[in-house]
């Protein structure tokens, strides 16, 4: 399986049953060029979320609505970010699984200050999802998300 998950939580956070996420992985599209309305802070290419947050509201969760974010700070191509419920969720494409792999790091720096939080990457995707209000301290919402996101199909 591609992608790993890291949490981070001052108290322990036990997330299980984690599904790979791919889905919702970006159509084959060229890169927009270096300095287009799509390269790094989003521009009208910047739907390759939609799928992520479908998912999220036919799971029942509350998902808003999600606004360009800049990628640069992750390394990623483009990012979005916005609520699911009372956590912030970051998604991000990357230009191709080894850069999403490399980009964990980076999107780890997007729950700095939480309570809890947990990064995931699969494919060219990157998703990084943090409680700063402490209203998830056992992860239980967290696991939620992770869950209903999309998951790639079976091998066969």
């Amino acid at each position: 399986m591609v992608g790993t998950v890291r949490l981070r939580a001052p108290s322990v956070v036990v997330l299980s049953a984690f599904l790979a996420l791919g889905a919702c992985d970006e159509e084959k599209k060229p890169p927009a060029a270096k300095g287009s309305a799509g390269a790094r802070s989003g521009g009208p290419r910047a739907s390759f979320h939609k799928p992520a947050v479908a998912a999220l509201r036919k799971a029942g969760l509350e998902a808003g609505d999600f606004t360009n974010a800049d990628g640069a700070p992750y390394g990623a191509e483009r990012c979005v970010k916005g609520k699911v419920g009372k956590l912030e969720l970051l998604v991000c494409t990357f230009a191709d699984a080894a850069a999403a792999t490399a980009g964990e790091k980076r999107l780890e720096a997007f729950a700095e200050g939480a309570v809890t939080g947990a990064v995931k990457t699969f494919k060219k995707l990157g998703f990084s999802i943090v409680d700063r209000q402490g209203v998830d301290l056992q992860g239980k919402t967290i696991n939620k998300i992770l869950q209903a996101l999309p998951s790639p199909e079976p091998e066969g």
